[in-house]
């Protein structure tokens, strides 16, 4: 693949994230308004993680003006794995469906969810916004996303993960049972409680 020049590939990155973007907003009105039945009480910044994991990307590739820093030739690969990602996150919160949120909270009716994405990893969202992450860092050939990601949205997406997985288990009895049996955010590892 030839190199593509930078603008496009910020352009293309940007349009590849929308996927998941768009899936939020649809699936917040397909929704509605719905009781909850387990409300999480977790700080604001792991509740809000759906919007704030994207501040490294904007801080990193479209705040500054950051220089090539090197020359890789990963640009296409980086952009399948963001695609991946992306398609994958999305996946993942249309299955999930009316019982889908960005914040914690479990709504009444919520069911636990174990096909589809959720019987290949526990949390496939956040796989997926990972494998964005990483794979827009590559395309756009930046260190400074690469670092970002690596510095800020793998341990704050871990964050998320650890108190998503504290309401799972108050809110469903069988959790305990479906994470013994699948792995918590990397397929085919051992599934670890």
């Amino acid at each position: 693949m030839p190199e593509i020049d930078e603008r496009t590939m910020r352009v293309a990155i940007i349009v590849i994230g929308h996927v998941m973007w768009l899936s939020t907003a649809a699936l917040r009105l397909v929704r509605g308004h719905r009781g909850h039945a387990v409300r999480a009480d977790a700080p604001w910044l792991v509740r809000y993680y759906t919007v704030l994991v994207w501040i490294p990307l904007v801080f990193a590739t479209l705040v500054f003006k950051w220089p090539r820093d090197v020359a890789y030739p990963f640009q296409a690969t980086g952009l399948a794995l963001a695609l991946a990602g992306s398609l994958f996150a999305a996946w993942s919160m249309w299955s999930l469906g009316r019982g889908y949120g960005i914040g914690l909270d479990v709504f009444e009716g919520h069911r636990l969810k174990t096909d589809g994405p959720f019987a290949l990893v526990r949390h496939p969202m956040y796989l997926g916004i990972v494998t964005y992450h990483v794979g827009a860092a590559l395309a756009l050939e930046s260190l400074a996303l690469i670092a970002a990601t690596a510095l800020v949205v793998v341990p704050y997406t871990a964050w998320r993960v650890a108190c998503e997985e504290q309401v799972l288990r108050e809110a469903f009895r069988e959790y305990d049972r479906y994470a013994e049996r699948t792995p918590r955010l990397v397929p085919l590892a051992r599934a670890r409680p």
